[in-house]
Order: structure tokens, then C-alpha cells, then sequence
């Protein structure tokens, strides 16, 4: 049997992982062991009917400019987060994991129906941004390789041409992500499966989060044009939360859009590959996802299901839908969009970032806002609790610094934060007095009151 180089270092790699995810979980570290398994049977498979396929695969390394871009701001995100959580860091074997799986599923379908196996930075991106919306248990661990396998099976088969080039439908990471929250809410098994609550309430910690976001987000849209996709989303959701909250007399969620949302809405549904080619095409596909988001998660709600998978769960839809938003979007805006039509130019880039961020700069202060309390009505209220007990007493502090330390939580409080980050880290581990507890809850209290 000839096993190339890359493929040895892969097969390496998880039989090693394996073994060191045995004490951390031995369910986890069997599931690596048997996916490892049943691909070294696929490929004893293909070569005992083709011995000679494996000297005929061709193997090419082509990193592409993307993926790495991706990739890096995603590591971004991951580093400012493990900053204020240490799940992420105590994660990383299992998403290192992922990514050997990934880049062996690549290879088996190179294998099997292509000859050549083109490795670059792909599978990178794909697995980072899987990770920031859904984590399985380390008993479920099996679980996370099924969305990885389920993501390659969707881009390898579930493909249609666009400009004469046959491209995957669907996000790659947005469809398997989907078919998990499916699984989940239908189950019920969302608490007992996933870290659930704990990893949506954990990008709360952070007290920048929105605007970490927001500035590689601006990388993302100036270099792929993507920004009318986000300036839609946001404004829709944003303008759809506050016309509910009149309607309704009160606000229908803590905040007008949760930092998990707007991450997806920046660097998750943004896809140049599945997603609109025109501006008007990708401002409407933008305004129909943030509206459609905010649907779903009243419709959750509604059905006393947990609201954060709405982010992901109507992606798929939407991709599938692509071709009809360039083409009803001439029609419903017939007029030209001047210097912001032609995406490919850096003026009509500078112009869509220019709006968004004179939006975004305009939207912050309410998005930052103390955490408020949902309307008092049963359907709006919260569905999983807060989380486990830890991350609810963390979130307990996170409060407490917002009020005690005002200046990090501000806008672009980056240099308050800076300053302060080893006190707030200190707090955010620390157990609260009674004082300290009541500096949290006496003024919402009695706000309720009046």
C-alpha cells in the first residue's frame, strides 16, 4: 500500500489525537479512532479495486487567498474570546481534531472521484467558524465529525453552475450547522448534547466583542465586496427589533441583536460562493436574512425552543434561493446604484463600507447597553435557562463590571480595557459579595419598580 506524505501525517495525527483525547473522554477518543477507521477502509476499499489509483492521485498544494484571510480573522476572534473564557483553550484538542478529519475527508473524495487532491487552507475556515455556533459534548464528539463529513458531502454533491463553473449550493459550514440544529430541536436535545447556552452567553464576556467583530469584518467586505450582505442583515434585524418592542410595549430580547448573531452575520453568512453577485442582489439577500432570523427566533421562542440556532437554521433556504434575489432585486430597485453598482472597484467597495460603518457607529450604543430583561410574557421569556451555574455566576460578574467599570464597556472602550483586562478577568473568576451583588441587581430592581 503507498501512502503519500500528507496523507501519513494525517492518519498520524489522529490515531495520536486519539490517544490524548482518552484523557480528556475515552467516548471522544473512540469515535476519532473509528471515523479513523472507516476511512483507512475506504481507502483499502478503493485500492484493492484500484491498486494503481494511489501512484495516479496527483497531489497539488494551493492555498488560496481567501481561505487564509478567513482563517486568520477567524483565529482572531477565537484569540479575543479565550481572552475572557477559557473553554476555547481546554477546546482546542477537539477542534484540532476536526481539522485532520476535514482535510482526510477532502482527500477520500479527491480519491475516489477526482485525480488530483488539491490541499490548501480550505478546511480551515470551514471548521473555525463551525465551532464559533455549535460545540458538541466530548461524549457526543462523534457527533462534530458528523457536521464535518456532512459539510464536505454537501459541497461535493449538492453543487449547481453559476457563470458556467459548477459551485457548491450551500455554506459550507452554515449547512451542516443547520442540520445539527435540526437534530437538536427536534430532540430536545440541545442541553443535554451541546454546551448550548453557555457557548451563545459567552460571547457577552468580552467587553468589545461587537467592535472585535465589526473591524475584521471591514477586511472581509473590502477585500470580497460582501458588505451589502451585513448592512442589510443588521438593519433589518435591528429595525424589526425595535418596531416588535413598540408594538408590543417592550423589549422582545436582552439585546437588539445578540453578539452571536451578528458574528454570523459578518463572517459566517457573507459567502461570496453562495450568496448573490450584484449589490442589489446581496442588499436583499442581507435584508431577507436579518428579518428572517429575527422570524425564526420569535418563532422559536413562541414554540418554547431555544432562539440561538435561528441565525443558522434559515441559511441553507436562503442559499438555495440565490439565483431569484439578483434577479427580483433589478425589479423591485430598477434604478441604478451609481458609484456603488460596480462591486469589483475599490470606490464602490469604500462607499458600501463607508454607509455601513457610519450605521454601525450609529447602532452601537444600544447594542451595548446594560443587558436588559425580555417583555413579561411566558412565550418571550428565554428557553434553556442561563446556562450551566458557572457561566451564569460569570455572567453575574460580567454585570458587575459593566457597572463598575463603565469606560472598558463603552464604545470602542478598547483602551479602558486594556488597562483593566487583569482586574476583570480576576472578577469574572471571583465570587461577588452581597454588596457587589446588589450594585448588580438594586437598580434594575428598581427600575421594575417605578
Amino acid at each position: 500500500m503507498r501512502f503519500s506524505m500528507p496523507l501519513a501525517f494525517l492518519y498520524a495525527v489522529l490515531f495520536v489525537g486519539s490517544f490524548h483525547l482518552s484523557g480528556i473522554s475515552e467516548i471522544a477518543a473512540w469515535s476519532v479512532l473509528c471515523f479513523t477507521g472507516a476511512a483507512l477502509l475506504w481507502h483499502v476499499g478503493l485500492l484493492s479495486v484500484s491498486p494503481s489509483a494511489s501512484s495516479r492521485l496527483k497531489i497539488t498544494f494551493e492555498p488560496r487567498a481567501p481561505h487564509i484571510v478567513q482563517a486568520l480573522l477567524q483565529l482572531c476572534i477565537y484569540f479575543y474570546w479565550s481572552l475572557y473564557w477559557s473553554e476555547p483553550a481546554r477546546y482546542a484538542a477537539f477542534i484540532a481534531m476536526q481539522f485532520a478529519w476535514a482535510y482526510m475527508i477532502d482527500h477520500l473524495f479527491s480519491f475516489t472521484r477526482r485525480s488530483e487532491w488539491k490541499i490548501g487552507f480550505g478546511p480551515v475556515p470551514i471548521v473555525l467558524s463551525m465551532n464559533l455556533f455549535i460545540w458538541f459534548r466530548p461524549e457526543y464528539f462523534y457527533l462534530q465529525l458528523v457536521m464535518v463529513t456532512l459539510t464536505y458531502v454537501a459541497k461535493e454533491f449538492l453543487t449547481r453552475t453559476r457563470d458556467g463553473r459548477t459551485r457548491h449550493i450551500f455554506n459550507p459550514s452554515a449547512f451542516s450547522l443547520s442540520v445539527a440544529a435540526v437534530f437538536l430541536l427536534s430532540s430536545g436535545s440541545v442541553g443535554e448534547y451541546t454546551t448550548g447556552v453557555d457557548l451563545v452567553e459567552s460571547f457577552e464576556l468580552p467587553p468589545n466583542f461587537y467592535e472585535v467583530i465589526f473591524l475584521l469584518g471591514l477586511v472581509v467586505q473590502m477585500l470580497f465586496a460582501t458588505t451589502p450582505i451585513t448592512l442589510g442583515a443588521v438593519a433589518a434585524h435591528f429595525g424589526l427589533f425595535y418596531l416588535v418592542s413598540w408594538y408590543l410595549g417592550g423589549r422582545p430580547a436582552a439585546f437588539p441583536i445578540d453578539r452571536s448573531i451578528f458574528l454570523a452575520m459578518t463572517l459566517l453568512v457573507p459567502d461570496p460562493a453562495t450568496t448573490p453577485k450584484s449589490p442589489k442582489g446581496r442588499l436583499l439577500f442581507g435584508i431577507v436574512y436579518g428579518a428572517s432570523v429575527f422570524a425564526a427566533a420569535m418563532a422559536l421562542k413562541y414554540a418554547r425552543l431555544p432562539d440561538f440556532y435561528s441565525k443558522i437554521l434559515v441559511i441553507p433556504a436562503l442559499n438555495l434561493l440565490v439565483p431569484l434575489f439578483d434577479r427580483f432585486a433589478d425589479r423591485l430597485w430598477p434604478f441604478r446604484f451609481g458609484a456603488a453598482s460596480d462591486l469589483r472597484s475599490l470606490k464602490t467597495r469604500t462607499t458600501w463600507a463607508v454607509a455601513y460603518t457610519a450605521m454601525f457607529l450609529a447602532m452601537l450604543a444600544p447594542l451595548k447597553a446594560f443587558r436588559s430583561t425580555p417583555l413579561g410574557r411566558p412565550w418571550l421569556q428565554p428557553v434553556g435557562g442561563g446556562g450551566s451555574p458557572e457561566m451564569q455566576g460569570t455572567i453575574i460578574n460580567m454585570l458587575y463590571c459593566q457597572k463598575r467599570y463603565p469606560e472598558a464597556y463603552a464604545p470602542f472602550g478598547f483602551r479602558a480595557e486594556f488597562e483593566l483586562y487583569s482586574t476583570i478577568r480576576e472578577t469574572y473568576d471571583a465570587t461577588l459579595t452581597n454588596e457587589q451583588l446588589d450594585e448588580v441587581f438594586r437598580p434594575q430592581q428598581d427600575s421594575e419598580t417605578h
